[in-house]
């Protein structure tokens, strides 16, 4: 099942940062004042949502932190496959991503000086990214080369638009 359609069944949250949070009566509002949340109900083994704070400023200027609702994530997952189909569409060999469903995804949610919501979504092979990447959740995924197991790109929830994807290079 497509996890996004999981998403509109649930206004509960969880976090992984220890505390319980609840969506708005409208599902309209996610809190993001703890380390990690993801929405009950969603395949939280492949995704989760990275409140945006200081030690991110390189991601993007002026930015302030956003909120995702279970809606807008199932639109990054959309936008993200059509950011994906039309890089592969460009390249060849081992600059070709994977299909969506071998990435984990960590979602950083901003809003930019013109009031857009943005998205940073960093992308890795998920395979056995828990023994690797014990931290995931919580922290950025960064390392060095990778090829099409790394990628990331930035899409506007605003205008529906991706912009900046960059795969990792191949060491």
């Amino acid at each position: 099942m497509h996890f996004s359609a999981l998403l509109f069944l649930s206004v509960t949250l969880t976090s992984c940062g220890g505390k319980k949070q609840t969506a708005s009566p409208a599902g309209t509002t996610i809190t993001t004042d703890v380390k990690s949340v993801t929405p009950a109900g969603s395949d939280t083994s492949r995704y989760t949502v990275i409140p945006f704070n200081e030690r991110d400023k390189w991601l993007f200027n002026n930015a302030k932190p956003a909120e995702l609702l279970p809606k807008e994530i199932g639109d990054v997952e959309s936008l993200l496959a059509d950011a994906m189909l039309e890089h592969n569409k460009m390249v060849k060999g081992v600059m070709v991503l994977k299909p969506l469903e071998k990435y984990k995804l960590q979602l950083v949610p901003v809003t930019n000086e013109k009031g857009e919501k943005i998205v940073y979504v960093n992308c890795f092979c998920g395979g056995n990214a828990n023994s690797y990447f014990k931290n995931w959740r919580t922290e950025l995924v960064m390392v060095d080369d990778g090829g099409s197991c790394f990628f990331n790109v930035k899409i506007n929830l605003t205008t529906r638009k991706s912009y900046d994807l960059m795969v990792n290079g191949v060491g």
